[in-house]
C-alpha cells in the first residue's frame, strides 16, 4: 500500500505583522446566524456498487470500521447507470454489453439481502435505485412496475422494516450509446404516476423519486420538450423527492478557486420546482463528485486524489447543507483510481475519504458562522464537547489570527489538518493534534491549501443547549 498520509507535528509561525481577516470577514465571525443550521448527516451517503462489494472484501476485519469512521449514513444501491441492468432478485444484468460489462452477476456479489444486513449494522439509511431501462427498450413497462412492486413488497415486509427511499432509473434522461435508449419527459412522468400508485398500495409510506438532469434546460435525445418543463408540469404535484446529480467537469483547481457554484445552482433547481411544481420538492444529491469523464467520453477519473479533490467534497458539503439537500450520496465508495472514497481492492482511504473522517465528528454540529473571503472560508461550529473553526484555504501562506478565530473566551485545544502541495497529486498529509501547551499562539501560517479543523474550549453555546 502507498504510503498516501504522513503524520507531521504541526508548524505554527508568528506574524505581528501580517493581518488576517479583512472587516468583512471579521464582522462576519463576529455575527453568528440568528437560526444556526445543523450538519445535516445524512449528506454523508456514498453509492455503493453492488459487484465491487465482494464477500472476500467485506470479510476483511477492518471492513465496517472505515465506513463508520468516514461517518457513512446512507448507502445507496445497487449503483447508478447499473440498476438500470439489474434484477435484484437474482442479482443478474440484463445484458453483458451494458455496465457492468461482462459482468453477469456472481455469487459473491452484494445482494440485496446482505447489502440490508450491512446498512442496519452501520445504522445508515439505505436508498435504492430501481430498474427502468432495460424495461423501457423492451418496452414492457409492465415488467418494471411488477419488479419494483416484488421488490418492495419483500423489502418492506416484517424481515426488512423499512426503506424509504427509492429511485425509479438513473439518468433515465442522459443519452449513452451503449445503452440505446433514452426515456422522454412526458412518458416518464406518466410511467413514475403509474408505478407510485402501485407502490403506495403495497406500503402508502415509501417515497419514490424521480431522476432529473443536472442542467436545467436540458431536453433529453429524441424529445421535443426540456425535461424539467415537461415532467413537473405533469408529475410535480406528485413527486416524492427529486434525485439529482452533480457532476461539475472542470478543472477542480480552477472550480474550486472560483467557488462550487453548488448553491447558485441548487437556487435556480428551486426557483424551477416552484415556476413549474408551484410547491417544494425534497432534493437528494444521489451522485456528486469532481467530473469523472473526459471530454471524449472515455471512461477516465480525472483530478484524481489531489488536495483540490478534497476541498471540492468539503465545500459540497457544506454547500449542500446550505440549501437544505435533504440526502446526499457521493459517488462511488471505491475506485480503482483515486477518485472514489476507498480503492477497489484494498482499504486504502483517498483523499476525499480522509475529508469525510475529518467533517464525521461535526455531524449534527451547529453552524453559527460562514464566511467566505480571498481564498478562504471560515465555519464556526458549536459541538458536543465545545466549539469547532473548521478554515477550507484555498492559497499557500495565508496567515489566521487566532485572537480574532477564538473570539475573547476561547482556548484553542487542538489542531487537525489535511494539507497537500497543490502541484501533485497523492500528496496530503494529515498532522497530527497539537499539544494544549501551543494554545498560547496568537496567529497561525497557512502554508499549503488545505482544511483545517481548530477544536476549541470556550463558554459559548454548545449543540446541547
Amino acid at each position: 500500500m502507498r504510503n498516501l498520509l504522513r503524520f507531521t507535528a504541526v508548524l505554527a509561525v508568528l506574524f505581528s505583522s501580517i493581518a488576517f481577516a479583512t472587516d468583512e470577514l471579521s464582522a462576519c465571525l463576529q455575527h453568528p446566524d440568528s437560526s444556526p443550521k445543523r450538519l445535516n448527516p445524512q449528506l454523508f451517503g456514498v453509492n455503493m456498487l453492488y459487484f465491487n462489494e465482494t464477500d472476500g472484501l467485506r470479510a476483511k476485519p477492518n471492513y465496517q470500521s472505515q465506513l463508520t469512521e468516514m461517518g457513512i449514513s446512507v448507502l445507496r444501491f445497487p449503483g447508478g447507470v447499473v440498476a438500470d441492468n439489474y434484477h435484484w432478485a437474482n442479482g443478474k444484468s440484463e445484458r453483458s454489453n451494458r455496465r457492468p460489462k461482462g459482468h453477469a452477476g456472481s455469487a459473491k456479489d452484494l445482494s440485496f439481502d446482505e447489502f440490508y444486513v450491512l446498512a442496519q449494522a452501520l445504522s445508515a439509511e439505505p436508498t435504492l435505485v430501481l430498474n427502468y431501462l432495460s424495461w423501457l427498450e423492451k418496452d414492457q413497462i409492465e415488467g418494471a412496475y411488477q419488479e419494483a412492486s416484488a421488490w418492495v413488497d419483500y423489502a418492506n415486509n416484517k424481515q426488512h422494516p423499512h426503506i424509504n427511499y427509492w429511485e425509479f432509473g438513473n439518468e433515465v434522461y442522459e443519452y449513452l450509446p451503449e445503452e440505446h435508449v433514452t426515456a422522454k419527459a412526458s412518458l416518464y412522468a406518466t410511467h413514475y404516476l403509474t408505478l407510485k400508485q402501485k407502490l403506495h398500495a403495497i406500503d402508502k409510506t415509501l417515497k419514490l423519486g424521480a431522476a432529473m438532469p443536472e442542467k436545467l434546460d436540458l431536453t433529453a435525445r429524441g424529445d421535443n420538450a426540456p425535461w424539467w418543463a415537461s415532467f413537473l408540469t405533469t408529475a410535480g404535484s406528485e413527486v416524492d423527492f427529486l434525485a439529482l446529480h452533480y457532476y461539475p467537469g472542470l478543472p477542480v483547481k480552477r472550480f474550486v478557486e472560483s467557488g462550487t457554484g453548488i448553491q447558485e445552482w441548487l437556487t435556480k433547481v428551486n426557483d424551477t420546482i416552484k415556476q413549474y411544481a408551484n410547491r417544494q420538492i425534497p432534493l437528494h444529491l444521489t451522485e456528486w463528485n469532481i467530473a469523472l469523464w473526459d471530454k471524449s467520453g472515455k471512461q477516465q477519473l480525472l483530478e484524481r486524489d489531489s488536495i483540490w479533490q478534497g476541498l471540492f467534497v468539503a465545500e459540497a458539503l457544506f454547500d449542500f447543507n446550505a440549501q437544505n439537500v435533504q440526502l446526499a450520496t457521493f459517488w462511488p465508495l471505491r475506485t480503482e483510481k483515486g477518485a472514489g472514497l476507498l480503492a477497489l481492492k484494498q482499504q486504502q482511504t483517498f483523499i476525499s475519504g480522509e475529508v469525510f473522517k475529518l467533517l464525521a465528528p461535526l455531524r449534527n454540529s451547529r453552524i453559527s458562522n460562514d464566511c467566505k473571503q480571498s481564498g478562504l472560508r471560515v465555519l464556526r461550529l458549536a459541538t458536543e464537547h465545545g466549539s469547532a473553526i473548521l478554515v477550507i484555504n484555498k492559497k499557500p501562506n495565508q496567515t489566521l489570527s487566532l485572537t480574532q478565530l477564538l473570539g475573547k473566551e476561547g482556548r484553542l485545544v487542538s489542531l487537525t489538518q489535511l494539507t497537500g502541495n497543490e502541484h501533485l497529486s497523492h500528496n496530503y498529509h494529515l498532522s497530527a493534534p497539537i499539544t494544549p501547551a501551543m494554545a498560547s499562539l496568537t496567529n497561525y501560517l497557512l502554508t499549503e491549501p488545505g482544511i483545517y479543523l481548530f477544536k476549541i474550549k470556550d463558554l459559548g453555546v454548545h449543540i446541547g443547549s
